[in-house]
């Protein structure tokens, strides 16, 4: 090394010399500091993973126990469902089944009631019948009747324009019908009450 060279190193040593010391004092003490917050953060590093998996851990078991809650809640409702959906197949099949024999029993009731009815309608439509080719005999022996008694069976306009207005208002205010024969005249008049 030159001699020029030795020279400035011990004019900068006499200049600066303490305060290098100084600063490699403290560079030494931050590397210590430093290497002691390493070691910090590296222990609480690591105290962290630990509670983090710890809590992992627990939060596992817990959600574990939870879906077999859950699940054993959902077997529980599941087979409840499943009981009250076959108790009310079976009380609607139950009530289906009434409801059919109801309907069959009704529809046997209506045929056999219509039946009956339209027997008696039948026998009254016959026995009407009956009494109306009565009174049609009977109004034909009445006009008879009258028409033998006039001149020998021969009319004049006016005998017979008054018949027909006789009859008329006989048969509008039922004054003919107590002309009928008695037999005739009971007959009409029970139909008419009944």
């Amino acid at each position: 090394m030159p001699e020029s060279a030795n020279n400035l190193d011990q004019i900068r040593d006499l200049l600066f010399g303490q305060q290098l010391d100084a600063y490699e004092t403290r560079f030494r003490s931050y590397g210590d500091r430093l290497e002691q917050i390493e070691a910090s953060l590296g222990e609480f590093r690591g105290q962290i993973q630990g509670q983090l998996q710890q809590l992992e851990g627990t939060i596992s078991h817990e959600l574990l126990n939870l879906n077999q809650g859950l699940e054993s809640k959902l077997k529980y409702f599941s087979n409840a469902s499943n009981s009250e959906l076959n108790k009310l197949e079976q009380m609607l099949s139950g009530e289906m089944d009434s409801f059919t024999q109801e309907l069959n029993a009704f529809q046997r009731d209506f045929g056999s009631q219509y039946g009956s009815l339209k027997s008696e309608l039948e026998s009254i439509r016959q026995h009407l019948d009956n009494q109306l080719e009565g009174l049609k005999e009977a109004i034909s022996d009445e006009w008879n009747s009258l028409y033998s008694e006039t001149n020998e069976g021969k009319l004049t306009k006016d005998q017979l324009g008054k018949m027909l207005f006789e009859f008329s208002l006989k048969t509008r205010d039922g004054s003919f019908l107590a002309e009928l024969p008695q037999g005739v005249q009971e007959q009409i008049e029970a139909e008419l009450e009944s």
